[in-house]
Formats: C-alpha cells, structure tokens, sequence
C-alpha cells in the first residue's frame, strides 16, 4: 500500500510527464531509414558516462540497425569533513547502481544520431555521517525506471561521442542506524536533468 501511496504523489507524476515528454520529441530529417545507419544486427558495443559525481560503463548489443539491448553498472561516491562550533563533522555516500533497457538510434544529420534509452533499474546505497560523538548510517536497496535522450556523433565507424540527459524514479526500503535509534523507511527519489558525457565504441 506505501508503494501504491507513492505512485500517487505529485513529483512523480510531473516525473512521468518528463519521461513521456523525453520520448514524443520528433526526430527532425527522420527521413533517412534504419538501412542509413552504421549499424547492423548482432553488433556489440560499450558505452561509458563521465557525469556529476558518478560514472558507468556498460555493454550494448543491437538486435537490428535501429535498437540495441544496453546493460551497466554505475557508481558515485562523495565525501566531506569540516569544523563547526559544534565539533568536527564528516559526512560520506556511495551508490551502486544497475540499468538493463532498450536504446533507439535515429539519424538525424552526418555521422549524428539521437540516443534514447528507456528500462529499470536496481539499485544500492549506503551514507556515513559523524559529527563530534554523534553518528548516523543508513543503505538502502531500491528499483525504478529510467530514461535517457541524448546524442553521439561517430568520429569513426567504431567510436562516437556525444551526451546525454536523462530522468530516473526509484523506489527504495532504507534501514537507518545512528546515536538516535534505528528503523526503517521507504523513499521516493525523482531526479530530472541528470547530465553525461558519453563515450562508445562499437565492434
């Protein structure tokens, strides 16, 4: 019933407008037909994102010249310490996280083609925080759905760059531990804009 509850709540549905917003933007000079791209049926590719504070890599396998199957892992990680009046503090965050979706290629220019990826998601996080005698843990384990729009400009038949910008929900059962008690709580996390440099390289 909470999950239920959370589907209700009003970020995530403007969320779900971003994601149907990311997916209905035409292709302008969508003219040129899946036979025009590089690609081809049974081709294998890895693709790596450089962002704020996190970075993946992942594989990509294209069941026909327009679609591909894309699989990666990513991970970020932060950490901060300092002095207040109230004692020195520290604070850390790391987060694992896994996508499995589908990718749609469009040309749209020379050696230019639109990126957009849509799946789910499994992911893992963990945060540390002190400050003087008192402490604070909390991981948490959570699933979602993601969507990306970007493009990539193929410097060569096997390499392309490009960047993208994407919207993720995830849902996600956290347990907490600290110098106030302990328990238990579910999340909502709606992120919208994240941005990427990407890199791939196709075989």
């Amino acid at each position: 019933m909470r999950l239920l509850g959370a589907l209700a709540h009003p970020d995530l549905s403007r969320a779900l407008l971003v994601l149907a917003g990311l997916l209905s933007i035409p292709t302008p000079g969508c003219a040129q037909t899946g036979d025009s791209l590089a690609f081809h049926k049974a081709q294998w590719g890895t693709e790596f994102n450089f962002g704020f504070g996190f970075v993946a890599a992942g594989v990509l396998y294209f069941t026909s010249p327009t679609h591909a199957f894309l699989l990666d892992i990513g991970t970020g990680y932060a950490r901060s310490s300092g002095s207040a009046r109230s004692g020195a503090y520290s604070a850390s965050a790391v987060s694992v996280a896994t996508r499995v979706g589908t990718r749609a290629y469009r040309a749209f220019g020379r050696r230019l083609y639109r990126l957009t990826t849509v799946g789910v998601s499994v992911a893992y996080s963990r945060n540390e925080s002190t400050q003087d005698t008192l402490r604070f843990n909390s991981e948490g384990i959570g699933a979602g759905l993601f969507a990306d729009l970007g493009a990539t400009w193929l410097v060569t038949p096997h390499l392309g760059i490009g960047a993208k910008a994407g919207a993720t929900i995830t849902y996600t059962r956290a347990t907490f531990t600290g110098s106030f008690g302990s328990g238990s709580e579910n999340r909502l996390r709606i992120s919208v804009g994240d941005v990427a440099l990407v890199g791939q390289v196709y075989f």
